[in-house]
């Protein structure tokens, strides 16, 4: 299921070899902007197409459907997959990353906020009640829909995802570059 370019990343502790998947449409990396370029790509436009490469903090611990990239400042962005067409293992998260697709400026409804904590609850993460009853607003973010994604993960890590999704039916889509 999963098809992998290797790297020659190891360390004396961990001689695992990382290996570059991809989920959803394959795509040549080269070109891949850094976070901080993100703002003056966008400036004064909706949207703008674009590859990233930035460091993956969370996914969606339910389906892999969702996850947020580290950005300049301490902000995140969340990245939707097209069409909800392929998903990214649930423990990608502190892996390095490069997606493509359409960076956009996004209005989050306050249903979609709670929804999100709600699902992040779910999932196991402490959240309070009170902290998904004070949303009230809807809020005005950079989000990005992906047509594709690489993830850098250690072998031994692919491997595990796909033992886990045996059985599961997986719409991610690797292929070797």
């Amino acid at each position: 299921m999963y098809k992998r370019q290797e790297t020659s990343e190891e360390t004396v502790e961990n001689v695992d070899k990382n290996i570059a998947l991809f989920f959803g449409e394959k795509f040549d990396t080269s070109g891949a902007v850094q976070p901080g370029d993100l703002a003056q790509l966008i400036a004064g436009k909706d949207s703008v197409e674009m590859k990233l490469k930035a460091r993956i903090n969370q996914t969606c611990k339910k389906k892999g459907c969702w996850m947020t990239l580290e950005m300049d400042e301490q902000k995140e962005m969340r990245v939707w997959f097209k069409d909800y067409g392929f998903f990214v293992p649930k423990n990608a998260d502190g892996f390095e990353s490069i997606i493509t697709g359409f960076a956009y400026v996004d209005t989050v409804s306050v249903e979609m906020q709670k929804h999100l904590l709600e699902d992040a609850r779910e999932a196991g993460e402490e959240i309070a009640q009170a902290d998904i009853d004070a949303i009230t607003d809807p809020k005005v973010e950079l989000g990005f829909e992906a047509s594709g994604v690489m993830i850098y993960m250690p072998e031994s890590v692919a491997k595990e995802n796909q033992k886990s999704e045996e059985g599961e039916e997986n719409n991610s889509t690797s292929t070797e570059k």
